[in-house]
């Protein structure tokens, strides 16, 4: 395998030239390769003029991937496993992925190129090329997401406060067939049985044939999402308030005929007002106030379009950007945005300064009240590059793979610099930053915790001293013995004195609680007569005895 994949990595071949403030095109190297890339076909569609020109070569790429899938069923078949069925199992899922990526298209890949040249003074044109040799895309890939190019006319829907939308084509009921052979040529019988078994109760419970279904949405799906900086709401975040602008959310189908918008119907409640104008159905319902944000949910079919919207109001909203069209289209903002980007193509996706800000600004509230002032200003810095981020994407298919243009106020550099730097370290910060928030919390618990130790040890001595050995009658005792400082009988996080259950001697249970301090959400710290200091987590909080004395304090 070693061999293999010294050879597979051998193959590929990376090529990066900068070019900044030059007219020359870039030199030609002397070495003539010995083996074939498509490195003239995909750097011909690049703009070699700009600060940035990748090309990378994908050959031998899907025989190193054969070759360790191969490497590792004998693994398997070689595995000191008795469980042969379990072994044979393992071994057809492996032959099935294998399967799927050699139809999917992804072994016809021979290279991918990026550019990136400055258009307007902080706005550049990015380009990411997918290239395929001619006549080679027959992989399911290349047939999923589209056929020819055409007018991405979707534009004309966007409302004018449109924050982020994306628009593909996408043939669902190819991919439903592909995912259907698959599983059929598994030879998994519990696989098949499963998949079988899944549509027949969709169809007997729900009346749904997903097959049917989908072979009647028209290859194009989409999503609106709309920000009213004019309207302020505030949603609940990490148990705490944060204010956006006020969002609203489509989605939007092609279709073929009424079947899907007739399924949706018949699953509506029957209070939900009905309309049909002969023109459109529409489906609209009241305002539901529960949700922190507006929600009406509705539902209309016009002109062969679904649109399920989260508002009535964007249902509208759409339908007047289409019918008069003066929508986000009209603006200068997509003027801006989409300048020298040819509008035909099979997808777009445009992400605005709007939703991008709004990211940020809860980003900033939430840091705000989560984190001490030091650790705040240090992820502020940090998530403030995706302020005001903005970009206007058109990929299309050609009969060479897929050429996507994004218009950007963002280099290219930078875009492959957070897919492989930026985007891990902001899942792990996602994944850390509510222990951050809580960071200081659990730093006074700790020393809640050590407060609680060091009386328990101050309280065993006075004790000790004692002849009856009881323990002070009182904390400000303990201090005035010189067992304690004053500022070990206050909660660090609550901020109180700690309630003292007097009357006992070092003589009784060693479990009986003499202080209980709780937390709340964070649980709560407890002192013993034995004199050792336990946490308890929140809803475990454990019950104090009655006390001989029952005084506090």
């Amino acid at each position: 395998m070693k061999k293999s994949l010294k050879k597979s990595l051998g193959m590929l071949s990376v090529a990066i030239l900068t070019i900044v403030n030059s007219s020359s095109t870039y030199a030609q190297t002397a070495i003539k390769p010995v083996e074939k890339t498509s490195f003239n076909e995909v750097t011909s569609k690049l703009d070699s003029q700009g600060n940035m020109l990748l090309y990378l070569s994908a050959n031998g790429f899907m025989e190193f991937v054969d070759d360790a899938i191969k490497q590792i069923k004998e693994g398997i078949k070689l595995s000191q496993n008795n469980n042969l069925e379990s072994k044979e199992q393992i071994v057809k899922i492996f032959d099935m992925v294998t399967r799927i990526l050699h139809n999917s298209g992804i072994g016809e890949v021979s290279g991918v190129g990026v550019s990136s040249i400055a258009i307007d003074k902080g706005f550049y044109r990015n380009r990411i090329i997918l290239h395929h040799y001619k006549n080679q895309g027959k992989g399911e890939i290349w047939n999923l997401l589209g056929a020819e190019s055409h007018n991405l006319d979707v534009v004309n829907l966007l409302p004018k406060n449109t924050a982020l939308t994306s628009f593909s084509d996408f043939d669902f009921a190819n991919l439903f067939e592909w995912i259907s052979k698959e599983i059929k040529n598994s030879g998994d019988e519990k696989l098949i049985d499963n998949f079988d078994k899944f549509q027949l109760e969709l169809k007997s419970t729900q009346n749904i044939d997903l097959k049917n279904i989908l072979a009647t949405i028209n290859n194009r799906i989409g999503f609106i999402i709309t920000l009213d900086p004019t309207k302020k709401v505030s949603i609940p975040v990490q148990q705490q308030m944060i204010q956006i602008p006020e969002p609203a959310l489509a989605i939007v189908i092609a279709v073929k005929d009424d079947t899907l918008f007739n399924l949706i119907d018949s699953k509506c409640p029957p209070n939900m007002k009905r309309i049909n104008d002969g023109n459109s159905k529409k489906i609209l319902m009241q305002s539901i106030p529960i949700f922190p944000v507006p929600f009406s949910p509705s539902i209309v079919q016009q002109d062969g379009l679904l649109i399920l919207a989260s508002t009535s109001e964007l249902i509208y909203d759409i339908l007047d950007a289409k019918t008069n069209k003066t929508g986000f289209v009209k603006s200068e903002l997509f003027n801006k945005m989409s300048k020298s980007i040819d509008l035909n193509g099979n997808a777009i996706e445009i992400l605005t300064p709007n939703f991008s800000k709004t990211l940020a600004d809860c980003q900033k509230q939430i840091i705000a009240k989560k984190l001490p002032n030091e650790a705040s200003q240090l992820l502020e810095k940090y998530f403030a590059q995706t302020n005001e981020m903005s970009w206007f994407s058109v990929c299309k298919k050609t009969e060479e793979g897929f050429e996507t243009t994004i218009n950007s106020n963002i280099k290219a550099g930078p875009v492959l610099l957070a897919a492989t730097t930026i985007a891990p370290l902001s899942i792990m910060a996602a994944m850390v930053l509510p222990s951050l928030g809580n960071v200081k919390d659990k730093a006074n618990q700790a020393a809640c915790l050590a407060n609680l130790n060091a009386l328990g040890k101050g309280m065993l001595l006075s004790a000790d001293d004692r002849r009856d050995g009881s323990f002070p009658k009182s904390l400000e005792q303990l201090i005035s013995e010189d067992y304690a400082s004053p500022g070990l009988i206050r909660c660090k996080i609550t901020g109180k004195q700690y309630i003292y259950n007097t009357g006992y001697t070092i003589n009784d249970d060693s479990d009986k609680i003499l202080i209980i301090c709780d937390h709340g959400k964070l649980g709560g710290n407890y002192l013993v007569a034995g004199g050792s200091a336990r946490h308890y987590k929140c809803g475990n909080k454990p019950v104090v005895s009655q006390s001989k004395n029952n005084a506090s304090k």
